[in-house]
């Protein structure tokens, strides 16, 4: 009995699961990342502390604010 040889459906079917885990793992050390900073370092960057789990999930927007400065 030969191994079943994996379908072009479900390699593709693989390879959206590995780009998926992959987007999610990097938005996680952003995540993790951007916690880290000072609330001052936080506002140079035009971001309040609020924000940063709404801008991971919706990175491809353009983020476009006035803070007044």
């Amino acid at each position: 009995m030969s191994a079943a040889l994996p379908t072009a459906r479900s390699s593709s079917f693989v390879g959206v699961l590995l780009r998926r885990f992959l987007v999610w793992k990097q938005k996680s050390r952003d995540r993790s990342e951007l916690r880290c900073l000072s609330n001052a370092m936080l506002r140079d960057l035009a971001i309040d502390r609020s924000e940063i789990d709404s801008l991971l999930v919706s990175v491809k927007c353009d983020r476009r604010r006035n803070r007044g400065d």
